[in-house]
């Protein structure tokens, strides 16, 4: 009974913290356990012809301080860089 109670208590505490945290700061994280990763996308509506029928692929590159940057790439043009500060 003493173990079940201890559990109970523990979990409680657990969502009371996770609750705490701000929506932010929980994507900001989530974020950041993909650094290093790359991603290939495709466009399902919308856009204009440069996207159109071209690989799309965005890399989680660099995750340092309060910012994250990542490349995203259009078939061959790599101008694109998306810069998040939190």
């Amino acid at each position: 009974m003493k173990y079940l109670l201890l559990f109970a208590l523990m979990s409680f505490s657990k969502m009371a913290i996770a609750q705490e945290t701000p929506g932010s700061v929980q994507f900001w994280k989530n974020l950041e356990s993909h650094c290093g990763k790359a991603y290939e996308g495709r466009l399902i509506s919308g856009g204009s012809e440069d996207f159109s029928g071209k690989k799309l692929v965005m890399h989680v590159r660099s995750c340092e301080g309060n910012n994250i940057r990542i490349p995203f790439f259009v078939g061959e043009d790599k101008s694109r860089t998306w810069v998040l500060t939190m």
